[in-house]
């Protein structure tokens, strides 16, 4: 069976575990009436981020409960499927230190703007702007970027 997590951060930068569920199934229904128990354990109040995989159910169960709270994806799991077309990037483009100015670039705190310019400059430089996992990961960028959460507090979370 499926185990949720609900962890969050203290003042201190902290996890906190808040609630756990096992789940008989990953459907819409399932998560939508674990997610409205949640909600109501916590006296109807929502979280302000939620930080997800990528399950397509669970992103309309969160549309329909939580209405207010900023719905992100897991670095991680936008990051997992490219894993191995990037390695083959860091190797090809070693001479241009690829792997860690593009590190830099998605750890750095940079607003959205200076995040946008400074992708572009790197993926030209490099000449990979066409490669599918760039273009992926440019393409969901306000879903798990840093710079996309600014002023939402997530206690440097980036990962479920």
């Amino acid at each position: 069976m499926p185990l949720a997590m609900f962890v969050g951060a203290n003042n201190n930068l902290k996890n906190v575990t808040f609630g756990q569920a096992l789940i008989g199934d990953e459907s819409i229904g399932s998560f939508k009436w674990l997610f409205e128990t949640f909600k109501s354990c916590m006296g109807g109040r929502e979280p302000h981020v939620i930080l997800t995989d990528k399950d397509p159910a669970m992103k309309v169960a969160i549309e329909l409960v939580f209405f207010k709270s900023q719905h992100r994806n897991c670095r991680w799991h936008i990051i997992r499927p490219w894993e191995f077309e990037l390695d083959q990037l860091y190797t090809e483009h070693k001479d241009k230190n690829l792997k860690e100015r593009l590190e830099s670039l998605i750890n750095y705190p940079l607003g959205p703007t200076q995040f946008e310019v400074g992708w572009e400059k790197l993926v030209d430089e490099c000449g990979i702007a066409d490669h599918p996992a760039i273009r992926a990961l440019w393409d969901k960028r306000e879903r798990w970027i840093a710079a996309y959460f600014k002023g939402m507090y997530c206690g440097r979370m980036t990962s479920t």
